[in-house]
């Protein structure tokens, strides 16, 4: 993986597949290719280039320094073309063995242990570090050490902030943790974007709730209430576009005509039953039972209303709802109608509203 050592912007990144997948390696070896594969669309720009041990290597380095990229990283002190020297050399605690051929620069340095480092860079120097030890003296290390340390943490930061949201589930199909992680990647390299172009961005956490809100706004598909069945994105959207069907339910054993709950007006009129008696416990079986079913969605609808509702509207339980107190509203206006004409009609009087003769 290659990163921006300025904000862990992840640039490029490759995938091991396995050996059989990958191409026949060159005479320098298999992280030697990969690296300049990574780099290619980088060289001959200027760019400076951090690895660890496991990719820094002098031929790498030297190759990098031809096309205009320097480089700088620790390095295997068994690592093919490392001078012997250098390896046999004890520095004393605090100071640096240095090998320089005019383009690579190769150094030891003794701290709690033995550090070997690799650059094209610098020149191996002693500087300050700005702190002190605990006697009070000014700490020095080597000007290779000191940038290492400051830019070399790209990728690891990049790895932190993916892990902070990540979707990492228990699941037996690999390429689902590949594709959510990759998916992390993304959402990391958006927010980076946005950090530069705005002067006052929102925190990573905020950033990614309000990507998520924009996503499902921009969608336009929302889930049902929580009192009925849950769909998913692509279930709601396979069933509010496609073409459906009704037919009769398949018989059972028993039943030749076999009847189920629907799907819609069953939990709608549990939801109506709870507003018109609260405190009230529910009847276990509220709705219709009915003997169709959609052919594409197997699930159990009335003819009318529930067919029509269940594929063109998103919130279907409410809008069943919407559709019953529509109902029962015309029902008491045609009752209230009735009266007023059979009072008309008794009476021989004329009344201009039904409030007049029954309050």
């Amino acid at each position: 993986m290659l990163c921006d050592s300025a904000n862990g912007y992840c640039s490029r990144l490759e995938l091991f597949t396995g050996r059989e997948c990958r191409p026949v390696p060159s005479e320098y070896g298999v992280t030697y290719d990969l690296v300049m594969r990574l780099i290619q669309p980088y060289l001959n720009k200027g760019y400076k280039l951090f690895t660890d041990n496991y990719f820094t290597s002098p031929h790498l380095y030297y190759n990098l320094y031809l096309n205009a990229t320097l480089a700088c990283g620790t390095l295997r002190s068994n690592r093919k073309g490392v001078p012997r020297m250098l390896r046999e050399t004890r520095p004393i605690d605090g100071n640096t063995v240095t090998f320089n051929n005019g383009v690579l620069t190769a150094v030891k340095f003794a701290d709690k242990k033995d550090v070997y480092l690799l650059t094209t860079i610098h020149e191996g120097k002693m500087v300050p570090t700005g702190k002190r030890d605990y006697e009070g003296n000014v700490v020095w290390k080597p000007d290779c050490v000191l940038d290492y340390n400051k830019y070399m943490g790209a990728v690891d930061r990049c790895d932190q902030m993916v892990t902070y949201g990540s979707f990492q589930r228990k699941t037996l199909k690999w390429w689902k943790k590949v594709f959510f992680h990759t998916l992390g990647l993304a959402v990391l390299n958006a927010y980076h974007i946005y950090k530069h172009r705005e002067d006052h961005p929102v925190p990573h956490r905020l950033f990614r709730r309000q990507l998520v809100a924009q996503l499902v706004e921009d969608s336009g598909v929302t889930g049902p209430e929580a009192s009925g069945r849950r769909r998913a994105a692509p279930e709601v959207l396979q069933r509010l576009s496609a073409r459906h069907f009704p037919c009769h339910l398949p018989p059972t054993g028993k039943k030749v005509h076999a009847q189920r709950r629907c799907i819609v007006c069953g939990p709608a009129e549990a939801d109506i039953f709870r507003t018109q008696n609260p405190g009230v416990k529910v009847p276990n079986r509220t709705g219709h039972d009915t003997n169709f079913q959609c052919r594409q969605c197997k699930v159990a609808l009335c003819i009318t209303p529930c067919f029509e509702l269940y594929h063109t509207v998103s919130d279907y339980t409410l809008a069943y709802r919407r559709h019953h107190h529509t109902a029962v509203r015309n029902q008491t206006l045609d009752r209230r109608s009735d009266i007023l004409y059979m009072y008309t009609l008794n009476t021989q009087t004329t009344v201009s509203d039904i409030d007049d003769i029954w309050p």
